[in-house]
């Protein structure tokens, strides 16, 4: 895996106070998700905004 793929373009959530948040980074046809291990899960865009839209609904 590429040094920058793991140091370049990673966003933290506003709502993280603690440290233990994950980091998202997103690319064309990719979101990748780090958790503060540095454990990395893919999706789709597709699926992202899915998951997105459900966690906005649940919190509304």
């Amino acid at each position: 895996m590429p040094t920058n793929y793991l140091s370049a373009g990673w966003r933290t959530a506003r709502r993280c106070s603690q440290g233990n948040c994950v980091e998202v980074r997103s690319a064309r046809d990719v979101v990748h998700v780090r958790d503060s291990n540095g454990r990395v899960l893919s999706a789709s865009p597709e699926a992202w905004a899915a998951f997105v839209r459900e966690i906005k609904a649940a919190e509304a």
